[in-house]
């Protein structure tokens, strides 16, 4: 078919490898889409072409129409963007030096480098984490505010070892916005020179992603990193409306689409939060699942290399 529809050429009964193209047509000046069938077909036999692995959102944005729930090639996703996970941790930043006790460790030391390594995670993933009821918790999502809200000791270490030697990753600065007192963190050095460089530098720190198994046996830094992730949780959320509508001349058809794509992303931040708040058990318990609970675990890359010691944060009071 060309891209006006008109029949180009018979699919011929045989058996073909699957195949699908775009092809420019130098005699006709026009672009043929070319679909090849991977079995034997009968004649008026229906022909079906998937699109790709959509989750309805994409499909809704590209082809106009969502698919039932146990049809769509994946799960409903909710996305999370980069700046309301950095707006998040700032506010349990502020929120924790305002209290009377304080946080377990200065929050403020190398604010910007820890933003700037945050969105350097996210930029292959565009700015965003998807979420979904299969995937709640991925390592993309805890590692933001991990970075964010570690001791400065922890993240200028996972600074060096994600340079690996490389003089052009940027070392972060051991001061805080606004400046400090002689008794406050930014009098802290980090050993390495190559960290206490002071010259230009071209590249910032990329960590690595990182799991939850960071906060096991740390209840200050999970109790942290869970305040972000559910304040952030909770920004998303209110971009949804409460009730979707819609002019009184709208295709219904459109508004029951909309609707289900809402749902089913609220549905997968609801599964995101209850993972979250398991933290705070442990991350033990992130696999434990009953009910409609799902595995919290991330079933994608590994974080870290097979062998590599796990960094936990320092829990040794510094104010």
């Amino acid at each position: 078919f060309d891209m006006d529809g008109a029949k180009q050429a018979d699919i011929p009964q045989r058996k073909a490898a699957k195949l699908s193209s775009w092809a420019d047509d130098d005699e006709s000046q026009s672009i043929v889409f070319s679909m090849h069938a991977d079995r034997d077909l009968s004649a008026g036999e229906e022909l079906l072409h998937t699109y790709d692995d959509f989750d309805n959102s994409s499909l809704l944005l590209s082809y106009g129409y969502v698919a039932p729930c146990t049809e769509a090639p994946l799960a409903p996703t909710a996305r999370i963007k980069v700046e309301v996970l950095l707006e998040a941790c700032a506010a349990v930043r502020d929120a924790r030096h305002a209290a009377v006790f304080g946080p377990p460790w200065d929050l403020r030391i190398a604010w910007a480098d820890r933003e700037k390594a945050g969105r350097a995670v996210l930029a292959t993933y565009e700015g965003v984490v998807a979420v979904s009821e299969e995937e709640p918790l991925p390592d993309a999502l805890v590692t933001v505010p991990q970075l964010l809200l570690m001791p400065f000791e922890d993240f200028a270490e996972l600074c060096l070892d994600a340079s690996n030697g490389d003089h052009n990753v940027e070392a972060p600065s051991a001061s805080t916005e606004g400046g400090c007192d002689s008794n406050a963190h930014c009098e802290l050095q980090i050993a390495s020179d190559a960290a206490n460089r002071t010259e230009p530098t071209r590249a910032i720190c990329r960590p690595p992603l990182l799991d939850a198994s960071a906060v096991e046996d740390e209840p200050e830094f999970a109790a942290l990193i869970v305040e972000a992730l559910i304040r952030a949780i909770d920004v998303t959320r209110q971009r949804y409306p409460s009730v979707v509508a819609a002019p009184a001349d709208c295709d219904t058809r459109r508004v029951r689409a909309a609707e289900t794509l809402r749902a089913g992303e609220l549905a997968a931040l609801e599964a995101t939060r209850r993972c979250v708040l398991k933290l705070l058990a442990g991350p033990s318990s992130l696999s434990e699942s009953s009910g409609d609970d799902a595995d919290c675990h991330s079933p994608s890359v590994p974080s870290r290399s097979e062998g590599n010691e796990k960094k936990r944060p320092r829990s040794t009071d510094t104010r």
